[in-house]
């Protein structure tokens, strides 16, 4: 596979159609076009001044509109628009973004019309990689955007953001019935008041608030969490015991640390990175083995790719030295 990359304003028609005649002379036909543009400046909209808000609009407003210029009839098989799910459910401080997004799912609608491909993602936030990532990282309020966007936005994993581009291909050729318009990673919630914090209590979402399972799982679980872990340590029982009662403690805390539903199974299988784990609540997690096991677990360790179960083995391995 041959990868390449050049620099050209994607709000300038004119640099767009040099780079589009570049590769037509120097590669194969061209198969698909994504639309990834995008730029963050986040100010509510009592203080958004203009210029702001045209900076915001522009990579994904003039951007999609000159892509869709030049390929406006050409048989591809995908032109995907990557949006964002605060589109769909809003988020403070982010006017001109949601309106720069829902413009491009507009473009994308139009172009199903004309009977060409167009498909929108609205992605949650991917955990670990990407933009919006750095771009929270760089700011003053990434803490309070972030923790904003965890009461609304479940996370996705790197090989979760895979599986929906492949869908969004499907969903997005004019011979398909599906809905070009992917939305994934809305919370949902079995508490009303964390609804109302997260979703503002908006009835178009009343979808994702589900009722409280009053089952025996649950009351098991609620039984575990009233047991102190020092005990189970102390208490004489066996390895296996042991190990087992500290994986349910870990699940429930990483289901507690992520705001998982309990309808929502947690594989101890599976990386912690992929169910959702980031550099934040990494650092919760390594802070909970601290304090109730009394054990180190580094933070870039449970980012390296741990799972539930790897990770109380390393915990059953210092407690036994």
């Amino acid at each position: 596979m041959l990868t390449s990359y050049g620099h050209s304003d994607i709000t300038r028609l004119d640099h767009l159609q040099d780079a589009h005649r570049l590769i037509q002379t120097s590669y194969p036909p061209i198969a698909g076009v994504v639309i990834g543009a995008v730029i963050l400046q986040d100010k509510l909209f009592d203080n958004c001044d203009l210029e702001t808000f045209e900076a915001v609009l522009a990579p994904k407003v003039s951007g999609i509109n000159n892509l869709d210029q030049i390929f406006h009839s050409q048989s591809l098989e995908f032109f995907i628009a990557f949006s964002s799910l605060s589109a769909t459910l809003g988020n403070a401080g982010q006017t001109a973004y949601a309106a720069a997004n829902t413009f491009m799912k507009a473009i994308i609608a139009c172009r199903r019309a004309r009977g060409v491909s167009g498909s929108t993602m609205d992605i949650s936030r991917v955990v670990g990689v990407g933009g919006l990532r750095r771009a929270f990282e760089a700011s003053t309020r990434g803490d309070l955007q972030m923790e904003r966007l965890k009461r609304k936005m479940a996370p996705m994993s790197e090989r979760d953001l895979h599986q929906m581009f492949a869908e969004a291909i499907l969903a997005g050729r004019p011979s398909s019935n599906q809905n070009p318009e992917l939305i994934a990673g809305v919370m949902t919630y079995t508490d009303r008041a964390a609804f109302q914090d997260g979703l503002r209590g908006n009835p178009r979402f009343f979808r994702f608030l589900v009722p409280t399972s009053g089952d025996a799982a649950d009351e098991s679980r609620l039984g575990r969490e009233g047991r102190s872990i020092r005990g189970i340590l102390t208490g004489g029982a066996s390895p296996e015991s042991v190990s087992s009662e500290i994986q349910l403690e870990l699940i429930e805390h990483v289901r507690r640390t992520l705001r998982l539903g309990g309808e929502i199974y947690v594989d101890e299988t599976k990386p912690l990175v992929e169910l959702g784990v980031d550099s934040f609540t990494a650092v919760d997690i390594s802070k909970w083995i601290q304090h109730n096991l009394s054990l180190d677990m580094p933070v870039m360790r449970i980012l390296g790719g741990l799972t539930v179960a790897e990770v109380v083995s390393q915990v059953i391995g210092g407690i036994s030295d």
